[in-house]
């Protein structure tokens, strides 16, 4: 538990009370430290509190023995436990002890950047472009989505842009450059919402490699968009991805990963 971020939101609270009155309900985002923060806001003011979990530290075994009990608590108390995918909670039976009759299914909600705006024309392309967004970080298995363009793509009319900022930035572009794909691979660095929309509306399809999502967000937002996609089952993409909108491959396969992006590239030939 992050005492400093508790202290600072009991600090906020009171705020909140002298401008606006006491809430009839909190709503916390992640029962770590969130959702510690509704449960003594609750107990200290008698104000029911529901909560969204959409934290992946269940599944990666990172939260500290010592805090299982407190978010156990912080769930058994909460009105409502949402969650963002099946897969998260199971992974909160798993690690906490959570009956699943306990969490509701509540998928996130998309951008209106997505929804509303159109789309601006693209001029029919030879080339077939993908596009990968996420944080430079080995979770999100950009380093496995290289090898694997590697072996598909390498020389074909494919180019691959990866858009994100991290700790692996410098290891994924020798990676690149050492695989011979610099003229195909592109790493552009972290993008706005709007200049994520317009590079989801210039790709041919988006792949999302990691090896666990909750839910996925990007998923939706290319789906929106009238975009196919790629996804590893790593949790929740396995609730979004199907037969119909693009290709589920199996978790840490850099060969299947190889052969869905071969797969997909087919269709942009037809």
């Amino acid at each position: 538990m992050n005492a400093g971020w508790v202290h600072a939101g009991l600090k906020a609270y009171q705020a909140y009370v002298d401008s606006q009155g006491k809430p009839e309900l909190i709503h916390a985002h992640n029962s770590n430290p969130a959702g510690i923060l509704a449960q003594r806001l609750s107990d200290t003011h008698n104000i029911p509190f529901v909560l969204t979990e959409h934290s992946s530290y269940f599944h990666r075994r990172l939260i500290p023995p010592s805090l299982i009990t407190p978010l156990r608590k912080v769930l058994d108390n909460a009105s409502v436990v949402g969650v963002v995918s099946p897969r998260l909670a199971e992974d909160l039976q798993e690690h906490v002890g959570l009956p699943a009759d306990r969490c509701q299914w509540m998928p996130n909600v998309i951008d209106p950047e997505f929804t509303e705006a159109t789309s601006a024309a693209i001029a029919p392309s030879d080339t077939f472009h993908l596009l990968s967004i996420g944080d430079l970080i080995p979770l999100k298995a950009h380093a496995e989505l290289i090898e694997a363009f590697h072996f598909s793509m390498r020389g074909n009319n494919a180019h691959l842009i990866i858009a994100g900022d991290g700790p692996e930035d410098h290891s994924l572009q020798r990676r690149i450059l050492d695989l011979g794909l610099g003229k195909q691979i592109k790493l552009v660095g972290r993008l706005g919402r709007r200049a994520v929309r317009d590079a989801i509306d210039r790709c041919d399809c988006l792949v999302l490699p990691s090896h666990y999502e909750t839910f996925g967000v990007v998923l939706i937002e290319a789906l929106v968009r009238g975009k196919p996609v790629i996804a590893a089952d790593c949790g929740g993409p396995s609730c979004i991805v199907n037969k119909q909108n693009g290709i589920l491959f199996p978790l840490k396969n850099i060969s299947a990963l190889a052969k869905a992006l071969d797969h997909m590239s087919r269709f942009h030939d037809i």
